[in-house]
């Protein structure tokens, strides 16, 4: 996975970012940033998530990113609801899907479940911080693996 990026590689991949956005965040004097660097930067969470997502991460690690942040936030859901297990399932479906264990139809049916329990719910405020914690996390994980 890439760690370090040239402001090139920034003002070619950043979105909606103008490039004098990009250039004032990072000190001039320096070639390469390292994630770090981003994360801890002023841009919003938001367009962070996005450039790891879009830009760095392979398909397989923004699944696998996916379920993490939904494991997160799944207490948020189940302190408000109890009794309504539908997003524990989906999250489990997830991953059985990623092993190979279950077929598309099973993953969609767990995924509309959680999405109407989701829209049931509504408690979404909390993530912020706990988001770029998972992205630093998952980010300093994969590169152990390497």
């Amino acid at each position: 996975m890439q760690t370090e990026f040239s402001l090139e590689f920034l003002l070619e991949n950043t979105g909606c970012r103008k490039s004098e956005q990009i250039e004032n965040l990072f000190p001039k004097d320096r070639e390469v940033v390292s994630y770090k660097d981003i994360l801890q930067s002023n841009i919003p969470l938001e367009e962070k998530y996005w450039f790891f997502c879009h830009r760095v991460f392979t398909d397989s690690q923004n699944r696998h990113l996916a379920i993490k942040i939904a494991e997160v936030v799944l207490p948020i859901f189940e302190d408000k609801y109890p009794e309504d297990n539908r997003p524990r399932k989906a999250i489990e479906a997830a991953r059985l899907y990623l092993a190979g264990e279950i077929g598309i139809e099973e993953l969609e049916a767990a995924y509309a479940a959680a999405r109407a329990a989701a829209y049931a719910a509504g408690a979404a405020d909390a993530y912020k911080t706990k988001l770029t914690n998972i992205l630093t996390n998952f980010i300093e994980n994969n590169l152990k693996q390497q």
